[in-house]
Formats: structure tokens, sequence, C-alpha cells
């Protein structure tokens, strides 16, 4: 459900409310301009002003601040010098200024009499003339001239372009075909296509790159039931017409000669490249891979690649240990366990990204995706299935950039993980409105996606504990090492990509060929009970109390079952083994799967575990001064873990001598200390619950001293 709360601010309607979860909140009415009557339903968006009487949904919003725009010549007229569009197309186009928003607006309509979307732009800054949609809404293509299509369509990358063409025809006083706009190849949904089949359809993106290679792959895979093709820019002498970049440029540099520019796109009409008629049961489909693992030569030696791998870019041990934990990730496809799903947490330009691309794109045994959302992973296009869950059995998906999802709203967020825990246990069910249900069965495939520290801030409940952490820089992070490094090899950087890719792809093919994955290794006692308290150890910690805003925790809270991850970290302590080429858990392998679990316990709490560990016990003060946490936040998490079982509490003397409240001296809990101790490979002495004793004063002592003198 979109965030009209969102919607109605992007307008300048701020709404106010009397709590953060209040039914209704109040603005500022465009008809009338009273503040205090015009009301809005947040869930729904419909609103209502009890002085003027209007209301509607957020769509009549949309046509209510068209309807009280009041543009002025002098406001057209500076579109007019900018732009070179008449003020006739200008108006017609629906372009108006409103006043409320203190914004142009541009309306988009569909089926409906009111707006299906709203844009708005500004006429200066760095910004300017750049349009922005309303935000939540899906985009509609901007066809402000035919409400009704004909056969004959011309569709443009971007309004200005449109409404060029535009004043271009009617300049010459030529018959116009449909015009239709969207912001390019990329943005060309399922949707708009449908409104366009049966009919001939010329695209004029760009005569850029981006616009002509992401039209040739639109028109390659999208194309369904419709005459379609790519208007090809280098078919035409473009120096005639001084080189122009797009349609609106074209106007501008030819001297506005509308005879000139209506015979250029005639004939990139006629010669439109891959004009085709597509079947609609039929898509194109791509079967090559990016990405051949066969073409690389075997690395045979885990030394050799790990070697490689230092030589070519900046490492620390924790860069290393992430190379080989995804790639043993990579390998546990080959077992029947549980998938390994894994966050490779990083500050932006730290190399994680490199990594990543370093395993090929797609190929055999690998997809990537820059970034994921619920729509790319199962569409709901008909006819062949475009998903990507389609493509992803017996694969590991590698994913550019998760944090991305971070910064789409709740709703949006929620939808995403919602169908990926779903699809964590091989089986997918999703439903489309009246359409068929689409479900998907036997998908096993494993993740690594790269994210930022920003994932720490979110609760980690809305993906399930599905995913393993990987904290890719470490502790012991070099910046200015890995920048000498850089730019040392700035210049070889293309070539020092290929080799990090011939190095990791060379090694993952020599383990898929000569690795016996029938038989992987057995996992002594002593390891599995490490494994059991690694698991305990990280479900408890990364447990989130669920807390009331005013009046705390509501119930005594449960942590969550060690299980799941205990099983994730058997099967990736075999992978570990097969990447290190070795038959028995050795102290790498170990510190690598110790890694993981403490990594997926991200937060001050694993510091907190172990100083107590150490210490045996403290005050929340000693601990804040001493691991420079917040008081506050100390406070919070002991409080947490004392709930959750984790830290034993009790008041007791501050041992001073002297005057002064009684101190809460926190330790760990017996099982817990027990666990701890466990989990590291050297025998430790485990120290019991001692008394915290706070130094006295020297003055103090010389006090007591003179008096018993």
């Amino acid at each position: 459900m979109p965030d009209y709360k969102r919607i109605y601010k992007f307008f300048g309607c701020e709404l106010s409310t009397a709590t953060e979860d209040a039914k209704n909140g109040t603005g500022e009415c465009p008809a009338c301009g009273n503040s205090k009557t015009f009301s809005v339903i947040v869930k729904t968006g419909q609103f209502r002003c009890l002085k003027c009487s209007v209301k509607g949904n957020v769509h009549s919003f949309f046509q209510l601040l068209l309807d009280n725009a009041d543009t002025t010549a002098k406001q057209y007229a500076k579109i007019k010098a900018n732009r070179k569009i008449s003020v006739s197309v200008l108006k017609s186009g629906g372009i108006v200024y409103s006043n409320y928003v203190r914004r142009w607006l541009v309306p988009y309509y569909d089926e409906s009499e009111n707006p299906a979307n709203l844009g708005t732009f500004m006429d200066f800054g760095k910004s300017a003339f750049k349009i922005f949609k309303a935000p939540e809404l899906p985009m509609v293509t901007y066809r402000p001239f035919d409400k009704k299509l004909g056969d004959k369509v011309y569709a443009f990358e971007g309004e200005w372009d449109l409404l060029a063409y535009k004043a271009i025809c009617k300049q010459a006083n030529k018959k116009c075909v449909s015009l239709i706009s969207t912001g390019g190849a990329t943005t060309f949904t399922d949707r708009m296509i449908a409104r366009v089949v049966g009919k001939n359809v010329t695209f004029f993106w760009d005569n850029d790159k981006a616009g002509q290679e992401d039209g040739r792959s639109f028109l390659s895979q999208k194309i369904k039931n419709f005459e379609a093709g790519l208007a090809d820019w280098k078919s035409i002498k473009l120096s005639d017409y001084n080189n122009p970049k797009d349609v609106r440029d074209a106007y501008v540099t030819t001297d506005n000669d509308p005879s000139k520019i209506t015979q250029l796109f005639e004939d990139l009409s006629l010669m439109a490249e891959n004009r085709k008629e597509f079947e609609s049961t039929k898509v194109k489909e791509n079967t090559k891979f990016e990405t051949n693992i066969d073409d690389y030569e075997e690395v045979s030696e885990y030394s050799e690649y790990s070697e490689q791998i230092s030589e070519l870019i900046y490492t620390n041990q924790s860069i290393r240990d992430s190379y080989d934990i995804v790639l043993a990730s990579s390998l546990s496809i080959n077992l029947p366990d549980l998938p390994l799903w894994t966050f490779v947490v990083a500050p932006p330009s730290t190399g994680k990204s490199l990594m990543i691309e370093a395993f090929g794109g797609t190929s055999q045994y690998f997809e990537y995706t820059s970034k994921l959302t619920a729509e790319a992973f199962v569409s709901g296009a008909k006819g062949q299935d475009v998903s990507l869950i389609e493509k992803l059995p017996n694969k590991t998906l590698f994913i550019g950039d998760l944090t991305v999802i971070l910064g789409l709203p709740a709703v949006v967020q929620e939808k995403l993980w919602n169908i990926l825990r779903e699809a964590y246990n091989g089986s997918l069910k999703v439903n489309f409105g009246n359409q068929e249900a689409k479900e998907y069965k036997g998908y096993k495939f494993n993740m690594v996606a790269g994210v930022t520290p920003e994932i720490y801030a979110y609760d980690q409940s809305s993906f399930g504990i599905r995913m393993l952490i990987v904290d890719f820089v470490g502790e012991d992070f070099d910046e200015d090492a890995q920048m000498d490094i850089a730019l040392a090899k700035q210049s070889n950087w293309d070539e020092i990509r290929e080799k990090l890719k011939c190095s990791l792809l060379g090694y993952y093919k020599h383990l898929n060929n000569h690795t016996d994955f029938q038989n992987p290794i057995e996992i002594p006692e002593k390891v599995t009970n490490q494994i059991k308290s690694l698991a305990k150890l990280a479900a408890r910690l990364r447990t989130k109390v669920q807390k009331d805003r005013f009046e705390g925790s509501y119930a005594r809270p449960k942590h969550e079952s060690p299980t799941r991850i205990a099983v994730q970290l058997q099967t990736l302590c075999k992978c570990l083994c097969w990447v290190h080429q070795t038959k028995e858990i050795t102290p790498d392998v170990y510190r690598q799967l110790a890694k993981v679990a403490f990594d997926s316990c991200p937060g001050y709490g694993l510091e907190i575990i172990k100083y107590l560990a150490r210490k045996g016990s403290a005050s929340k003060r000693t601990i804040s001064t001493t691991l420079s946490i917040p008081l506050t936040r100390t406070g919070q998490l002991l409080d947490d873990y004392t709930a959750l079982g984790i830290l034993k509490m009790e008041k007791r003397s501050n041992m001073s001598g002297n005057r002064g409240r009684n101190a809460n001296i926190y330790w760990l809990d017996e099982k817990v200390n027990d666990t701890v101790n466990m989990i590291v490979l050297k025998e430790r002495k485990r120290i019991p619950k001692q008394r915290l004793v706070i130094p006295r004063s020297k003055s103090k002592l010389r006090k007591r001293k003179s008096v018993t003198k």
C-alpha cells in the first residue's frame, strides 16, 4: 500500500498528526487555503475539506492541484525561451505552474479522468527541467494529446522530446501520429506494453550508448504481439542535423526548420532497426552466458589462488577470509543442506563489489543482478515467465548492492523479504490479483549480496534470520595502504579486474572439477560441540527484544532457536574444508567459521559478552567507559540480555568504604559462560562471578590512617 503521507508531502501538503500512528492528518487545502479543515485519511489517501467541500482520493488531489494552478504569461515565456517549445504546445501538454506546490506540474493520464500520476519540475537550479514523478505510485506513459492511441505510435525518451516533436508537427502544419513518452527502455513496463499491443511503434530513444543498447535489449526481450522498431540514429547522416543527441536537440540545433526535422524522423522511422512482428507466445531468449567458466585456466593450489589475490589488490586477514567464505558458500549448492545466504558488509569503495564482480556475472553456476526487487524476482507478466527465480535453481545469485532496497518504502521492502523468506525453503507461491498464481517448487539457490553497514540498523527479523553476515574489512583495515595500492595501479585497473576474475574462477573451476562432493568431511564431535556453542551464542545475541514505546517489553522475550544457524555453520565448515583442500578442521577453517558466527551478531552486544567473559563481572558504567559505548545504549543492551537470560544481575555494595549508591553488577549466565569457553580452540579457565572493587582515593586512605593513629 502506498505511503500516502509521503505523497501529500511531495506536493507541499505536510500532514500534521496527533501521534505517529494517528489515522487522520490535517494540511492546507489547495482549493481554499484553509489549514484546519482539510483532512486526509493516512491509510487510504482520501481527503475532504469541510470548508470548501472538495473531496476525493489522491488522484482527485492531483486534479485539484491542476485546476487551481494559475500560470502567468511571463512564466510560460521563461519555459519557451529555455525549451524552445511554443506556449500553445505547453498548455495543450498540460504543463502548468502551481503556487501551492511552488513547482511546475506535468500530468500523466491513464484511463480515468483524474491523473494516474503527477510530475513536478523547477525552471532554475541544477535540477532545472528535470521531472520528478510522485513517489509510491506506478509510472504511466505521458500521452497528453492522445487519450486513445492510433495505429501508428512514436515513443520518446522523456516528456520534453515528445513536446518538441509536437511543436515540430504544429509548425510544419503536419498531422501528427500518436505520441507517448517514458523515462527510457528500462522504464517501459509491462503495463505500458499492454497499451500498444496491435500498434506499429517506433522507439526514439536517445542517441547515446545507453539509449541504443537498452533499446535493443528491450526489443529483443519484451516485445509481444506488436510491430516495433528502434530508431537507428547511425543510419542517418547526422552531420546534416548538427549531430543531435535526442529529439529536442535535433529540433533546437537545426534552426527550427520544421520541414527538415519532420523528414529526419520519417527517415528514422522507415529505417528503424529490428522491426519485426513478435508472437505473443514467443520472447527472444538470451542463452549466451556472460562468462563461460570452462574458458578459464585452472588454478590448482589454494596458496596460489590466495597469493594471486593478495598481489593484485589490498587485502588484510578479514578480506582474505571473505573471499574464502564467499567461495565456500557458492560450493555449498552441491550439498543437500539448507542454502547459504550471505550479506557481505562493508562501507562504500572498500572492494566488496570488486569481489562480487570477480565471479564473472552470469555463468553456468552463477547469476548476477546489480539490485533486487520483488517484481524482478517474480514477474507478474503474462506469457513466458521472465522471473529471475526461473534462472536460479542450483546456482548462486550475486547481488551487487542490496542496500538500495532499504531506501524504498516499508511496504515495498516487506514484499521482497516475504518472498525471499518463502523461497529460502525451496518452494514459493505468489498471487497476482485475478491472474493464476505462480508456483515454484524445488528451487534451491544460494545468495551473496553486497550491503553497506546501514544494514546493521535494520531489524533482522525482517529477513527471518536466514542471512549469515561477513564483515568484509574487519577491524585492521588500513585505508592508507588501500589508497596507495589503488593509486599505484590506477592505469591498469581493467587488467587487474580481469586477472582477479581469472584467479577466482580458475580456482573455482578446479574445485568444481576435482572435489568429491558426494563425500564431504566428517566433522569431529569436539568441533560439532563448538559449532553448537557458536550457534547458541549467535541466536541469543541477534534476538531483538520487542518493546512498547511507552511501557517497554510487554512479555518475557525468547531468543530464536539456534538450529538453523547451527546447520548453516556446519554446511559452511564442510565447504571451507573444500576451499582449503584439507580433510580436517584446521585452525584457519575454524577461525573463518567463528568469524561468520560473530559477524552475524553485529553491534555492541558481542563486545560486552567478551568483556564479561574476560573480567567476570562489571557495572554498567564500567562497561560503558571501558568499551567506549554510550551509557544509554549499554543500559539497553544489559536490560535486554538480562531479560533473555544471557546475563545475571544483582545490586551489590560499591565496596568503596564510603557512602554511595549500590551498583547493579552484571555477569554471564553460567550456561552462556560455558558456551563462550567452548567456542575458543585454546582452553581458557572460566572466571566465576566476582564483586566489583572500586579503588579508594588516596586522600580518603590518608584520612583513615591518621584517625587510626
